[in-house]
């Protein structure tokens, strides 16, 4: 019998990965979402899909007022913000303390975040060092940590590698990046090179405003097509009427992935190693 409190530290870009998880598990007792800034998508997703759920504002857990039956399986949800991607060194600083500060409340940690632009980070390896709670990331079926959100879907690095091979110069579409694909695409280091460039070239290019920019940049770097990458995760999306909508605002042409490529292993992967680490 699983027992305690398992937290899950989530990025909006694989919350479809654990709400496909969580659906499944009958194990689960009580899960509680944590209300923020960022926890709407989830809450509305979570509702859809028929997840049963409490509501509650996260202050109240960080502040150690939340009270856990811990003899019964608990998980708890705290949503991030998509666009701390867009700064790898923030991002991590950001999740670090986040593990620290989550530590006197849950007996494990779930991370659903991938290494996201921190070459050689594995959090696992650090918490296990600093003496925290036992923690798990997704890993692929080479025990590497994933890149990213795409790494996830195509079962983790090793693949990725091939995978980019595969399909060079194209811009993937998950279901969760063509939900998001505004924040994904214009968060960070294309706004702030849009603001880097003097005015008047950005006019002799036809630049006038950041999606203007983003053409350009996939023009530059001779993207043509954008890669659907339905994962069947979210049910509630119709991928090829978004692709179509996102291709004609990119200039990119839309194309499907080759089968045998997709996969859930990893999302079932890190699910299944976060019940492993639970009191029994």
């Amino acid at each position: 019998m699983v027992k305690g409190v398992l937290g899950i530290i989530l990025c909006p870009m694989l919350e479809d990965e654990l709400l496909y998880s969580l659906k499944k598990d009958r194990d689960i007792d009580r899960i509680v979402l944590l209300q923020n800034r960022f926890s709407a998508l989830t809450h509305d997703k979570m509702k859809k899909r028929g997840i049963e759920f409490e509501y509650l504002p996260e202050e109240a857990f960080d502040q150690g007022r939340m009270e856990f039956d811990r003899s019964i399986y608990n998980v708890v949800i705290k949503c991030n913000d998509l666009a701390l991607h867009a700064e790898p060194p923030k991002l991590k600083d950001h999740i670090t303390q986040q593990v620290r500060d989550i530590q006197p409340l849950v007996d494990a940690v779930g991370l659903y975040y991938g290494i996201c632009g921190n070459f050689g980070w594995d959090i696992v390896e650090w918490a296990r060092k600093e003496g925290l709670k036992p923690t798990s990331v997704f890993r692929g079926d080479d025990g590497k940590v994933c890149d990213d959100c795409v790494a996830v879907a195509i079962g983790g690095s090793t693949n990725y590698n091939r995978f980019i091979k595969r399909y060079t110069g194209i811009f993937f579409l998950t279901p969760a990046i063509a939900n998001n694909w505004e924040v994904f695409v214009m968060a960070g280091d294309s706004a702030k090179a849009l603001e880097s460039i003097p005015k008047e070239t950005l006019a002799d290019l036809g630049i006038h405003n950041q999606m203007d920019f983003m053409r350009w940049m996939f023009e530059v770097g001779h993207y043509e097509n954008l890669l659907k990458m339905d994962t069947g995760l979210d049910p509630d999306l119709d991928m090829d009427k978004r692709a179509d909508e996102i291709g004609k605002m990119l200039n990119l042409k839309p194309i499907q992935i080759e089968d045998g490529w997709l996969t859930l292993s990893t999302a079932e992967a890190i699910y299944a190693d976060c019940k492993s680490h639970m009191p029994a």
